[in-house]
């Protein structure tokens, strides 16, 4: 097939398409998400020699801002190639839920996949941002075409139809922005202009790889320099001097990215210049005020809205950060008024040096780019090693360190040493969240609190909250857990509560949260939160049969209302100093010796999966640990075959007795669910005149053994 005819076929399929230079990726053409098209005769015009009428070789570029008549394309990129690990990244999209839907697929020449969905609209678009090797095509970009090749090389698709992109991939991408239709402003310090941009390429710019998102990081860098106000002409100067050295790029094609950016960027030359925000106002002999208000407050952008954020302390002396509506930042000011102006709030509202960021981050051990203001406050205490701790702070740890090996882990060094592990990477790594939750289930007064929130204090009262009900879960605005390292949920905030169930999973394995604040826009934050549930419940959360969520700890009672052990372990752990020994404990603690991601298979774990069981699930789990079927004609037998008809009695029965109010299953569901767990052909065979269904069931010893494989741990059936 020739590479018109190709070009044709992926047209009457509803891509719009444009040419690529031969041989290569790069358009032939200018403006090619405005240009590319459906329609037959443009295409030819651009594939065919007017004068020769020969086919041009010309590669194929699919735009993916449009598809159809009026809909976008969606287009996860899959690369494998200069150690991209794209197909890894799409394995742990599935592990944390999200659906990838089969639908119609290119192949490329270095192995790499294109899943391509559709939407109705426009979606944002980047690099890496569903994980390493996973891009995202949408509004403004483009991918090559089957029909074109690379060195010889071919790209390939199927016939399979396009699926709509699933919502989690259009929530987590969200809608591409408009381009703006604000005029750049006028009268730009050019010398300001190129400081900043200096300065930016100099220290703050990514570095552009090849084969790993290069020629978007070089786009997303010459947009930077554009909207400080520097000009197309003078940006490749700029970044051939401050950025390129090193960076394998030719200044041809550097000069391509720069003009890509210039033209197709949103937001026009000099939109990031001071000029662009505020009018020149005139000195004031009482500038100094402003100066001072800049010490402790900053105006700070969320999405499409704004706050005041002020810097203070709370009633302890702890730092705190506090987001201010504009109103109320001018009450508290209202009363410093100056004459023929404002007040002192107005005055550093409109005054061109105020403090002011472009948005918040939470970037724990990290330093925040971008001019985003850095919610981490860091720990609470400086480490301390133990041989330079005086008698009381090491008393204070070894207090600690008994406790947890002997109470909370019950003297199982394996669950002691991971759990240690857990805590030790939310301090050394707090930026990086695993994909695991931690549970204590214990009565009252056994120290499952006094243990948790001596961690927590190493982390401020900030990073770390405990509530005591699913709101905090549940609610629409969720601000509380934007910096937020450790959530505690302590006591019974479950109970079935499909809400929190919900959340609560998110909250586990979803990378990103979706902030609200009240009276704000939402917007995406990165998932840092560590979820504790603590509770003397049987039943604390649901946990699947192949649950690997939850590492489930179940305290002893060594010290169960010990309250002078537990008074004096707290105040040579936090008052005396014992904290600073903790410190340091975790920070070099071998995180090699723990795999944080994989929770440890306890028998308390094993307890909430049986209490998560689903009714025939429950029922069939008796029938084991009985060696009969219960509720049934059988009597303590184990039978080889039961028809199923009485199998779905016996279950009825059983269902009927636990006051289960929905409707017992048909013969057919509970044979779909059945074989989940059990390997029971379903057969026919004669009883009188009537022919009737039959289950072989497994020997007593091989139906428990599918069970402890089916829930993905021993059982003791004795």
């Amino acid at each position: 097939m020739s590479k018109l005819e190709a070009a044709l076929g992926l047209a009457r399929r509803g891509f719009h398409v444009f040419p690529l230079i031969e041989n290569s990726k790069l358009p032939a053409i200018k403006d090619f998400p405005n240009r590319a098209t459906r329609d037959e005769e443009k295409i030819k015009a651009w594939w065919l020699d007017p004068v020769l009428e020969i086919e041009k070789d010309l590669n194929i570029g699919i735009s993916t801002s449009k598809f159809r008549d009026n809909e976008s394309l969606v287009v996860i990129d899959v690369d494998t190639k200069n150690g991209k690990k794209g197909e890894e990244s799409l394995e742990l999209l599935d592990l944390l839920g999200h659906d990838v839907p089969d639908t119609c697929e290119q192949g490329t020449p270095t192995n790499g996949r294109h899943l391509i969905y559709w939407h109705k609209e426009a979606l944002k678009q980047g690099v890496d941002v569903l994980g390493d090797g996973l891009d995202v095509r949408s509004k403004g970009g483009y991918i090559v075409g089957a029909g074109s090749t690379i060195d010889g090389k071919e790209y390939s698709t199927d016939a399979t139809p396009l699926f709509p992109a699933p919502e989690w991939l259009v929530s987590q991408l969200g809608k591409a922005p408009e381009k703006s239709e604000v005029d750049a402003p006028e009268n730009i310090n050019e010398e300001n202009a190129y400081r900043r941009a200096v300065h930016y390429l100099a220290h703050e710019a990514p570095e552009s790889v090849k084969g790993a998102g290069g020629d978007q990081t070089a786009y997303r860098v010459a947009a930077k320099v554009k909207d400080f106000g520097v000009s197309e002409a003078d940006c490749l100067e700029l970044m051939m001097e401050h950025w390129f050295e090193g960076s394998g790029w030719s200044p041809e094609r550097l000069q391509e990215k720069i003009a890509h950016a210039y033209q197709y960027g949103l937001d026009p030359v000099g939109s990031d210049a001071p000029e662009a925000h505020f009018e020149k106002i005139e000195a004031s002999e009482e500038i100094h005020f402003l100066d001072q208000i800049n010490k402790k407050y900053a105006l700070v952008f969320f999405g499409g809205a704004h706050s005041i954020l002020h810097e203070t302390v709370d009633e302890k002396g702890n730092d705190k950060t506090v987001f201010l509506a504009e109103q109320t930042f001018k009450r508290k000011y209202s009363a410093h008024t100056l004459q023929k102006r404002g007040t002192w709030a107005t005055e550093w509202l409109e005054w061109p040096n105020r403090k002011e960021y472009a948005g918040v981050v939470f970037a724990p051990e990290r330093e925040a780019r971008h001019n985003y203001y850095n919610m981490w406050r860091g720990f609470t205490v400086e480490e301390l090693k133990y041989d330079d701790a005086n008698s009381e702070q090491r008393k204070g740890f070894d207090d600690f360190i008994s406790h947890v090996k002997d109470n909370i882990c019950n003297k199982n060094l394996e669950h002691f040493n991971w759990l240690v592990g857990y805590f030790a990477h939310l301090i050394q790594k707090p930026y990086e969240r695993p994909l695991t939750s931690l549970v204590f289930k214990g009565s009252k007064g056994v120290g499952k609190n006094a243990f948790v929130d001596r961690i927590g204090n190493l982390l401020g009262d900030g990073h770390y909250a405990t509530a005591h009900d699913g709101r905090y879960l549940t609610s629409n605005f969720n601000g509380h857990l934007e910096a937020c390292l450790c959530l505690v949920l302590d006591e019974a905030f479950w109970s079935g509560d499909k809400a929190a169930e919900g959340k609560l999973k998110g909250i586990t394995t979803s990378t990103d949260l979706i902030i609200e604040r009240k009276g704000k826009e939402s917007y995406k934050a990165d998932n840092l939160v560590r979820i504790v549930v603590i509770g003397n419940e049987d039943w604390l959360v649901p946990a699947s049969a192949d649950e690997r969520r939850y590492a489930v700890y179940e305290v002893g009672e060594g010290r169960k209302q010990d309250n002078k052990f537990f008074h004096d372990m707290r105040v040579n752990m936090d008052d005396k100093g014992g904290n600073r020994i903790l410190l340091h404990y975790l920070k070099n603690f071998d995180l090699n010796s723990v795999d944080v991601n994989r929770a440890p298979k306890t028998n308390a774990l094993l307890d909430q999966k049986l209490s998560s069981l689903e009714p025939l699930e429950s029922w069939w789990f008796d029938c084991l640990v009985n060696g009969h079927i219960v509720d049934s004609d059988f009597g303590d037998s184990w039978p080889e075959k039961i028809t199923t008809k009485s199998f779905r009695n016996a279950f009825a029965r059983n269902f009927r007795e636990r006051n289960i109010r929905s409707r017992v299953p048909d013969e057919r569901s509970i044979g779909r669910l059945f074989k989940k767990f059990a390997t029971a052909p379903r057969t026919k065979r004669r009883d009188g005149e009537n022919t009737v269904w039959v289950y072989k069931l497994p020997e007593l010893e091989m139906a428990r053994k599918e069970w402890e494989k089916y829930i993905n741990q021993e059982v003791t059936w004795e």
